[in-house]
């Protein structure tokens, strides 16, 4: 009797060990809540776009690209993996790129409005930014892992149609919609890194 109460104590400890684990994992869709608000994607509650009848301020924007910035990071320690070519760098409404061969440093920024020929400067950083996911949307792909959007360079596609995420000579509505793309594919990448890290959790435990 003695015993089954031992092996007892034993199994209930493993159990609320592996759930502490998991916990620890799952902590990642609850601090990057990604979801949508009418045509707009939502990382956390800010607004990632903008469009002429529903104007988002630049301070809102800049905050998601902060979150959006952060989360890439987190992906990527999660999957031990280095960006070749740039490291990100998460300073909230200010994050940046840094580029690893020229020290330059691109913005994940922008301010004074939409403006018809864009912002040079913020279109290279948010390109570097989806070189980096590129590169994670690569690595996570080699486990036949398909994300709903296929990226390349500066493009992202939904339903056949190619949407830009530079801002210049783009359309507002189109850049929102390349942005809500973006943030779908990092819904589909945390539930990639959750799943894969519960499976290793449950392998360890068995």
């Amino acid at each position: 009797m003695e015993m089954k109460e031992q092996d007892l104590e034993a199994e209930v400890h493993c159990l609320k060990s592996q759930r502490d684990r998991l916990s620890k994992i799952n902590v990642l869709n609850t601090a990057f809540h990604i979801w949508k608000q009418g045509s707009f994607g939502t990382i956390n509650g800010f607004r990632l776009g903008q469009l002429p009848h529903s104007q988002v301020e630049w301070s809102e924007i800049n905050a998601a690209w902060g979150q959006v910035a952060l989360l890439i990071n987190t992906l990527a320690d999660c999957l031990d993996i280095q960006f070749t070519l740039y490291r990100i760098v998460p300073v909230g409404s200010h994050s940046f790129i840094h580029c690893l061969d020229t020290g330059a440093e691109l913005p994940l920024f922008g301010s004074g409005g939409f403006k018809p020929f864009g912002q040079k400067k913020f279109d290279e950083g948010i390109c570097a930014f989806m070189e980096c996911f590129c590169q994670l949307q690569r690595n996570i792909e080699r486990a036949q892992f398909r994300f709903p959007h296929r990226m390349y360079r500066e493009h992202i596609e939904d339903n056949k149609m190619e949407y830009s995420v530079k801002m210049q000579f783009n359309a507002e509505e189109r850049w929102t919609k390349a942005m809500k793309c973006l943030l779908i594919n990092f819904r589909w990448a945390i539930s990639y890194v959750v799943h894969s890290k519960i499976l290793r959790t449950e392998a360890a435990f068995l």
